[in-house]
């Protein structure tokens, strides 16, 4: 893994995490909210350029290594799906136990659940009224399914067809927007299935070895966030067809950015970030019914009240990352290592057999 991606994937999971620290209840810091929530919500922005990047050059190598579709699909397939779903599961079903204690939760977790459990369960849906932050996994997806379906055409041409999905994509999103612009607030018609396609672009770049003019394309990627961050501003409010175009490309060009620093010129982030990037997922999906409990714990408490503002935010920050690194390393790593060694051992059993006979003596002919 490019040390430099970690290191991104934990910036955009701290901008997310810090928006939604600092809505959860109103504090002194109400007017930095304000401005920062024009920018925050990005990360998620981020985190969609950030798995076309680096699940896109998973497939390919996934589809030239496979020696049939069946052998690139499933195991790519399954790896997608323990990455997303236990700890989902997991959060789910405690942030259901929480809305059914009405003085632990605030509106957002109590909403009514118009869907059922069968939807949000298998993410069917991006209306999720107990996992708010899980709107982002139907996406993810989506785009996990258009990979397996490509593995299982032509595991070998991934980046020539995610080209062409790209392309088709394209033209359904503008065929929605001409007939009706609320389609575009589907997953199928959304805009922010583009922004994946602009990673599978830079990782398509990446993985052909073109990674010059990094220094520029982070600058470019930078200032194009920050205008892009004021234009959404005056007319987007985060509607999908804004969102795509302003922070699509700039998410894009700060990863290529910085994965061409790595990679041509040796330049890597603070460890400390590449680290905290491991558990982003965890920290991302476990955040908000963290918050919630911490809000209801503090209101109980009156810590707001009792405690500097930034100090009582702070710990809630601290105790969240906390969470996420439990969840990472007591549930989301041990399930992928686990999936990895039942993936790998047919294929060591085999070399092990091949090893054992020959090393093993052959049979004297006068033995019968």
């Amino acid at each position: 893994m490019i040390q430099n991606v970690q290191a991104l994937r934990a910036i955009a999971a701290c901008m997310v995490l810090l928006i939604h620290v600092l809505s959860t209840r109103e504090t002194s810091l109400d007017g930095f909210k304000a401005v920062y929530w024009w920018l925050g919500p990005a990360g998620v922005d981020v985190f969609f350029v950030i798995s076309g990047l680096i699940v896109s050059t998973t497939a390919a190598r996934a589809g030239q290594r496979a020696a049939s579709r069946r052998e690139a699909v499933v195991p790519f397939a399954l790896k997608r799906v323990v990455r997303i779903y236990p700890v989902y599961w997991v959060v789910l079903a405690l942030a259901f136990l929480a809305s059914t204690r009405i003085e632990l939760a605030p509106d957002w977790v109590r909403s009514l659940y118009h869907h059922g459990p069968l939807r949000l369960a298998l993410l069917a849906t991006t209306e999720n009224d107990v996992v708010l932050a899980a709107w982002t996994l139907c996406y993810e997806m989506y785009f996990y399914l258009v990979l397996a379906a490509i593995l299982l055409i032509a595991p070998r041409r991934v980046f020539p067809l995610l080209a062409a999905w790209a392309l088709a994509q394209a033209v359904l999103i503008a065929a929605a927007g001409t007939i009706e612009r609320e389609w575009m607030r589907i997953v199928a018609f959304s805009p922010l299935l583009l922004e994946f396609a602009l990673g599978c672009g830079a990782g398509y770049l990446v993985s052909r070895g073109r990674v010059r003019g990094g220094a520029p394309a982070l600058a470019l990627g930078l200032a194009w966030l920050i205008g892009g961050a004021v234009v959404h501003r005056l007319y987007g409010n985060w509607e999908p067809w804004w969102r795509a175009p302003t922070f699509g490309p700039a998410a894009a060009l700060i990863a290529y950015g910085l994965v061409a620093l790595e990679e041509s010129r040796g330049f890597v982030l603070p460890k400390w970030l590449c680290r905290l990037g491991d558990p982003s997922y965890s920290i991302y999906i476990w955040h908000q019914l963290v918050l919630a409990v911490l809000a209801a714990i503090s209101d109980e408490l009156d810590l707001l009240y009792r405690l500097p503002d930034a100090l009582v935010l702070l710990l809630w920050t601290a105790l969240t990352l906390a969470v996420g690194f439990a969840s990472y390393h007591g549930l989301e790593r041990p399930l992928v290592d686990w999936l990895r060694r039942r993936l790998d051992a047919p294929r060591r059993m085999p070399a092990a057999a091949d090893a054992d006979a020959v090393a093993a003596p052959r049979p004297s002919a006068a033995v019968p």
